[in-house]
C-alpha cells in the first residue's frame, strides 16, 4: 500500500506498506522483499513499514521482535532497515463475548497504522533514480539467479533478449542495432559505424582500428583469423542500407 501526495501525484512515494502475517518471515516474503529492493535500491526500505498482522501479542514491539529472531541476520537487517514496524491483531470470532475484545484490537491497530499515515504527510518523498529498462531487467535476473542458485551465465540467452526487447521499446534514430562491440561492450547502431570482418564478427570501426593499432595486431580479436595482408580490406562497413 502506498501513500501519494494527490496534488503530485507520481512525484514520489511518502510510504510503502508491507503487510506481512505475524511470525517468521517466510522465504516467498523475503524475495518479495528483494525484488523490491532490487528495482527501487535498497534505498527505498527507509520509505517502508512493515505491518505484522494477526499478532496476538499486545506488548509486541520491534525490540522484542529483533530479540526474538536474533539468529536470522537477514530478518534483522531489514526489520533495521525499515521505517517503522507495526503490530496487530486483525483477527474476528463468531463468539460476540471475544468479538468485542477483538473489535478493541483491530480499531487500535487501525488508529496505529492511521497515526503512522498521518506521520508520512511532512516527510520527503522517494524519488526513482533513473535507471534504464534493461538494467532494471538484469538485476531482476540476477536476483532470481541467486536466489534459486542459477549459475548467472546460464541465464545469457535471456539477458540477450531482455536488452533485445529493451531495445526494441526505446525511441530510437536508427534503423539497425548490431548488439554489443566485443572491444569496448558499448551498443552498436548504424550511427557509431558497425564494421563486419572477412570471418563475420561485428565491431566498432573505431574500436578495431584502434586495436591493431595500439597492438600491431591483425588478426581478429574473438577468432584470430589473419586479416588481409593489405589491412585496408579487412572489414565491411555495415549501414542501414546493408
Amino acid at each position: 500500500m502506498v501513500k501519494l501526495d494527490s496534488e503530485k501525484f507520481g512525484s514520489g512515494l511518502h510510504k510503502v506498506y508491507i503487510c506481512i502475517q505475524y511470525g517468521r518471515i517466510s522465504s516467498d516474503t523475503r524475495r518479495y522483499i528483494d525484488l523490491i529492493t532490487t528495482i527501487f535500491g535498497e534505498r527505498v526500505l527507509q520509505w517502508c513499514s512493515i505491518i505484522f498482522t494477526r499478532c496476538n501479542d499486545q506488548t509486541m514491539t520491534k525490540e522484542k521482535y529483533l530479540l526474538k529472531n536474533s539468529e536470522d541476520a537477514n530478518v534483522i537487517g531489514i526489520i533495521n532497515q525499515v521505517k517503522t514496524v507495526i503490530f496487530g491483531d486483525n483477527m474476528i470470532d463468531q463468539d460476540p463475548e471475544m468479538e468485542i475484545v477483538l473489535r478493541k484490537r483491530r480499531t487500535g491497530f487501525l488508529d496505529r497504522v492511521k497515526q503512522d499515515l498521518d506521520q508520512t504527510a511532512n516527510m520527503e518523498y522517494f524519488k526513482l533514480q533513473p535507471i534504464s529498462l534493461f538494467e532494471q531487467i538484469r538485476r531482476i535476473i540476477q536476483m532470481f539467479c541467486a536466489t534459486f542458485e542459477i549459475d548467472y551465465t546460464v541465464a545469457g540467452d535471456i539477458k540477450d533478449f531482455a536488452k533485445a526487447a529493451a531495445m526494441s521499446i526505446q525511441p530510437s534514430i536508427y534503423s539497425n542495432y548490431f548488439g554489443e562491440c566485443p572491444i569496448c561492450i558499448e551498443d552498436m547502431i548504424d550511427e557509431n559505424q558497425p564494421v563486419i570482418t572477412q570471418c563475420n564478427h561485428v565491431y566498432h570501426q573505431v574500436c578495431l582500428e584502434k586495436w591493431i593499432h595500439e597492438n600491431n595486431d591483425k588478426n581478429c580479436p574473438i577468432c584470430r583469423t589473419k586479416f588481409d595482408k593489405s589491412g585496408t580490406t579487412f572489414y565491411t562497413l555495415l549501414t542501414a542500407d546493408v
